[in-house]
């Protein structure tokens, strides 16, 4: 039951996962493939080869069940948690504390509400050596910043002290946790 089913019981049910056979007169399911065997068969390119250590860590590490349900869930890609709101809802934050408490001298960023998946893609492989797929980013900054922060606003470019921000790493002086 859920909002979102898996494609694989869409496409096949069951028995795209499951084995059912007759054993002393009860019939029995298995699955086809055991752990995360199961889920590669075909999701190949989270292999754990293919991403250990440029893939977030769950992921690399083979446990896709940690964060996706393999039937169905209330959240997209069935996710078992949303990955926004605090720390008892929140997926991302069962492993992560950072963005959860404000500096006393900082400000919070409005992007937090917005949830983990806004900035970030859990799912994305790179050379960790690049601070976007380190930090498992959608985007490079600025671009990623330049999404919702337009840098030709007057009282961005203000508080700028009219420095160019376009090309700039915003990451150099902001955090956005």
């Amino acid at each position: 039951q859920g909002k979102f089913t898996h494609s694989a019981i869409q496409a096949t049910g069951c028995v795209s996962c499951h084995e059912v056979k007759t054993e002393n007169d009860q019939t029995v399911t298995s699955l086809v493939e055991r752990g995360n065997a199961l889920c590669l068969t075909c999701h190949s390119d989270k292999s754990t080869a293919e991403t250990k250590g440029r893939m977030h860590s769950p992921v690399a590490d083979g446990e896709c069940t940690t964060c996706h349900n393999p039937h169905a869930a209330e959240n997209l890609f069935l996710l078992v948690q949303p990955t926004s709101g605090g720390k008892a809802e929140n997926l991302c934050l069962m492993c992560h504390d950072i963005g959860v408490e404000v500096p006393k001298t900082g400000s919070r960023h409005a992007a937090l509400d917005l949830g983990c998946d806004a900035c970030h893609a859990t799912h994305k492989t790179g050379e960790t050596s690049n601070p976007e797929f380190a930090n498992h980013l959608t985007k490079a900054a600025p671009a990623l910043c330049l999404d919702c922060h337009d840098a030709s606003d007057k009282t961005i470019a203000d508080a700028h002290g009219g420095q160019p921000i376009v090309g700039a790493n915003c990451l150099t002086c902001h955090s956005p946790h």
